[in-house]
């Protein structure tokens, strides 16, 4: 843009580099730091940078008109596989556990109530009605036939049901909740970072809770703390979208740490970038005829694809593009061992404690005395 501007109006180009200081600052005495402050300073013209229409710069800086609309999200860790040992648990829900125990703990209280008020095996007996097994003795009362009964029909569903939902989670892989907006990262509570504020500058006049909660879940830090940070999966990474479907990321994402991250679906929000312009300049008007020309002529979306090609690594970009789309999600595999290594630790946990259970009853029993 800056180019063809010189080329109009016949005006020489001399870069200043703010990479320390990136956007920028505006202090409260006038001067600033980074692109923004450069400008406001008068050590240069013209700041182009990925800058929207931030209310607090407005104030000290004239805005060109928007060159095009870009917007913010977020590159978030991929789900994992869920745990084997927790498969067993997976068919229902913690609702329907729920509803299982309290089924459990009320055809005890009424199996109590139908024997005379005795507890006698009767919790055992209702763990086995629950799971179809079948009982040593009939009882001959009417009442203790009812409830048991009704109890062998709640366990035939319940069994059903729990067989279907298990040959379903040890068939088809499952995955943990993918993070896909902003309600997920705040209801996971997981930071998401960036190398500068600039990020939430768009956010910060925002009275909406869930809006703040995300900022205070922003923090800022270095590139080399990024780029560690980015083999771990506990922080999301703030990245640009640009309108010719490319991404503008920082150097600190390899390839290597892309493989384990997702793309969010929902952007933090979208803005329209600006050039800034010292107040009153005289290059304001001509720089926003040159702007409405480009728009028009359409090589604002040319030059996005020629910068990609030029500067961006193409592998990264394909990286992000194709992250929702992997093959390693929703296969169906046969049965192996890891798939159902969670019912033996289950089952070792059994042993162990029944075990346990029976070698501190011996013990209890031989320290009691034998009294006639």
């Amino acid at each position: 843009i800056v180019e063809e501007l010189c080329r109009w109006i016949n005006c020489t180009i001399e870069i200043v580099d703010e990479y320390k200081h990136q956007w920028g600052e505006v202090f409260e005495n006038g001067t600033g730091n980074g692109v923004i402050g450069s400008v406001v300073d008068d050590r240069a013209d013209i700041g182009i940078s990925g800058i929207y229409s931030w209310y607090e710069e407005f104030i000290y800086a004239d805005f060109s008109t928007p060159s095009i609309r870009s917007s913010v999200t977020c590159l978030a860790p991929s789900p994992r596989m869920l745990a084997s040992w927790a498969m067993p648990l997976r068919p229902f829900n913690w609702s329907m556990w729920c509803a299982v125990l309290v089924t459990f703990l009320f055809a005890s209280l009424a199996l109590i109530m139908t024997e005379g008020c005795s507890s006698d095996r009767v919790f055992l007996t209702v763990v086995g009605l629950m799971i179809s097994q079948s009982q040593k003795n009939a009882e001959k009362s009417w009442r203790v036939r009812s409830v048991t009964g009704w109890l062998l029909v709640a366990g035939l569903v319940l069994v059903s049901a729990y067989g279907g939902g298990l040959a379903s989670t040890f068939t088809v892989p499952k995955y943990e909740s993918s993070i896909d907006t902003m309600q997920d990262l705040v209801d996971r509570n997981m930071e998401w970072a960036a190398t500068h504020d600039a990020w939430v500058f768009s956010l910060t006049l925002s009275d909406e809770p869930m809006i703040k909660q995300v900022i205070n879940l922003y923090h800022t830090y270095s590139e080399d703390d990024l780029k560690r940070k980015s083999f771990g999966r506990k922080t999301a990474f703030g990245i640009e979208k640009l309108p010719g479907g490319h991404y503008a990321i920082g150097d600190y994402l390899t390839l290597e740490a892309l493989g384990d991250m997702t793309v969010m679906v929902e952007d933090f929000y979208y803005g329209e970038v600006i050039a800034v312009l010292r107040k009153s300049s005289v290059y304001t008007e001509k720089l926003n005829v040159l702007i409405g020309r480009l728009q028009q002529s359409g090589l604002m979306l040319a030059w996005e694809t020629q910068v990609a090609l030029k500067y961006l690594n193409l592998k990264v970009q394909q990286e992000v593009k194709m992250s929702r789309l992997r093959k390693n999600v929703g296969f169906v595999k046969p049965l192996d061992t890891q798939t159902v290594l969670g019912i033996f630790i289950l089952y070792a946990i059994g042993v162990v404690l029944s075990t346990s259970i029976f070698i501190i009853e011996r013990l209890m029993k031989n320290k009691i005395p034998n009294v006639e």
